[in-house]
C-alpha cells in the first residue's frame, strides 16, 4: 500500500517528462495523472494518506501548467520549423526554375550556334552563287525565322553592291550612313516599312580588328520576338558568315562578268539568248506579244580602218550606253557580236517599236564620239521582227530582224526595216 501511496505522490511528474516530446503526449499524460490520482483518492479515502494526496492537487495543478507552457512553446516551435522548411521548399524550387530556364537558355542557344554552323558550312561547300542563295535564304529562317531580307556587300570605300533580295521592301536599303557595330533594331517610324528592321553587320576578321564587309536587313514580324536572342543570333551569324559574304561577292562578280559584256555593258549573246528564251515560253503561256531589235554599225570596218581599233572600241562603248538609256528596265540589250547588237522588248506591238527604233536611229547618227583629239560620228541600220506574226521560235525571229536588218543596208543603210 505504501508503494501505491509513493507512486500517486510522483504523478505529477508525469506530464513534466513528456512536455518535450509533443503536445499530445502531454495532453495524453496530464489525463492520465488526474485519473490516477482521482482514482488514489478513492481507494485511500478514509485512509491516514488521504490527507497526505489532497495537499497533492495544488502541485499536480501547478506541474500541469508548466508542462502545458512547454507543450505550446513546443507547439510554437514546431509550426516555425515547418513554415521554415516550407520556405527553404519555396527557395529550392525557385532555384530548380532558374536551373531550367539557364539549361533551356543553354540548349537553345547551341541548337543556334549549330544551325549557323550548319549555315556557314553550306555557304563555304558551294561553288556558285545560284548554289549559294538558297543556302543562305534557308539559313536565315532557321536561324532569325524571317522570310524577308536584303543582303549587301561593303567594300573598302564605303561602296554598297546588292547581292540578294528577298520579298517587298519599301526602300531599299533601309539604312544609310554607318552600320552599328553591334546590329540592333529599327522601328516605325525610324523605317518605312511596316514592321521592325533588324540590322545585322556581316564581319571579315583581319589580323587586327574586324571590318564590316556587309550588311543583312530582316523583317521580323513575330508578335512574340525576343529581341536580346537575336540580336546575339545576329552577332554570331555576322561573325561566322563573313567570309562566305566574300565569296559570294566574288561569284556574284564573276556571274555579271560571264553575262555582261566588258566593252559595251550589255549582256553577252548567250546571256541574252537564255533571256529570250524565257520571254518566248512566257509569251507562249500568256499569248502576249514582243519584238526583237536587230541593229549593226554602218562601216564599222571603215572606223577600224581610218582611226584605228581604238577609236572602234570607243565606237561600241559609247553605243553600248546609248543602248542602256534608251531602253526600259524590262527590255534587254546584247552584243550579237562584233558591231552587232540585239534587243528584246517584252509586250511590244509592232507600231510602238518601229517609232522607238526610228528615234535612236536618229540619236546615234546625231552622236559625236570622241576618240583621242578628234570626234566621229557613225549610223547603223535596223531590222525588226515581232512575236507571233515573223515566228514562234528564237531561231525564226532572230533570222526575221536579222533578215530585215541587211535588206536595211542593201537599200541604203542608216535606216529601219520591219520583216
Amino acid at each position: 500500500m505504501n508503494r501505491l501511496m509513493y507512486g500517486l505522490m510522483l504523478l505529477p511528474l508525469l506530464p513534466l517528462l513528456v512536455a518535450s516530446r509533443h503536445r499530445l503526449a502531454v495532453v495524453s499524460s496530464a489525463g492520465l495523472a488526474w485519473v490516477l490520482f482521482l482514482g488514489g483518492l478513492f481507494i485511500f479515502s478514509g485512509s491516514p494518506h488521504f490527507t497526505l494526496l489532497l495537499v497533492q492537487i495544488p502541485f499536480l495543478l501547478f506541474v500541469t501548467g508548466i508542462a502545458a507552457y512547454f507543450s505550446r512553446k513546443h507547439s510554437s516551435s514546431g509550426r516555425d520549423d515547418i513554415e521554415e522548411e516550407l520556405l527553404g521548399f519555396e527557395v529550392l524550387k525557385a532555384r530548380h526554375a532558374d536551373l531550367k530556364g539557364a539549361i533551356a537558355r543553354g540548349e537553345k542557344e547551341e541548337n543556334r550556334s549549330f544551325q549557323i554552323y550548319g549555315v556557314s558550312k553550306a555557304l563555304a561547300e558551294s561553288l556558285s552563287w545560284t548554289d549559294m542563295a538558297p543556302r543562305l535564304t534557308a539559313g536565315i529562317q532557321k536561324v532569325f525565322g524571317a522570310y524577308d531580307f536584303l543582303l549587301y556587300a561593303i567594300d573598302q570605300s564605303g561602296q554598297w553592291t546588292p547581292l540578294y533580295r528577298r520579298g517587298n521592301w519599301i526602300k531599299e536599303p533601309p539604312l544609310s550612313g554607318a552600320v552599328p557595330p553591334y546590329g540592333g533594331f529599327m522601328h516605325p517610324p525610324q523605317t518605312r516599312e511596316l514592321v521592325p528592321i533588324q540590322v545585322v553587320p556581316i564581319y571579315n576578321s583581319g589580323p587586327d580588328e574586324r571590318v564590316i564587309n556587309g550588311v543583312l536587313f530582316l523583317k521580323i514580324d513575330a508578335k512574340d520576338i525576343v529581341e536580346q536572342e537575336l540580336l546575339e543570333a545576329g552577332q554570331e551569324f555576322g561573325e561566322q558568315i563573313g567570309m562566305a559574304l566574300n565569296k559570294a561577292l566574288l561569284f556574284a562578280q564573276m556571274e555579271t562578268h560571264s553575262r555582261v559584256d566588258g566593252l559595251t555593258g550589255v549582256l553577252r549573246r548567250q546571256a541574252f539568248m537564255d533571256r529570250l528564251e524565257n520571254e518566248l515560253k512566257r509569251a507562249g503561256v500568256f499569248q502576249t506579244p514582243f519584238c526583237v531589235m536587230m541593229l549593226d554599225i554602218d562601216h564599222f570596218k571603215r572606223v577600224n580602218d581610218d582611226h584605228g581599233h581604238a577609236a572602234g572600241d570607243a565606237v561600241l562603248q559609247r553605243l553600248g550606253q546609248i543602248l542602256k538609256e534608251s531602253f526600259y528596265e524590262t527590255d534587254v540589250v546584247g552584243r550579237y557580236g562584233g558591231e552587232e547588237f540585239v534587243a528584246l522588248m517584252p509586250h511590244a506591238q509592232l507600231d510602238g517599236v518601229q517609232r522607238k527604233a526610228e528615234n535612236l536611229r536618229k540619236r546615234i547618227e546625231q552622236e559625236r564620239i570622241a576618240c583621242g583629239f578628234e570626234s566621229l560620228s557613225v549610223t547603223v541600220s535596223i531590222g525588226l521582227s515581232h512575236f507571233p506574226e515573223h515566228g514562234r521560235s528564237m531561231d525564226e525571229l532572230i533570222a526575221a530582224a536579222d533578215k530585215a536588218m541587211y535588206q536595211a543596208k542593201a537599200t541604203g543603210r542608216n535606216r529601219v526595216v520591219t520583216a
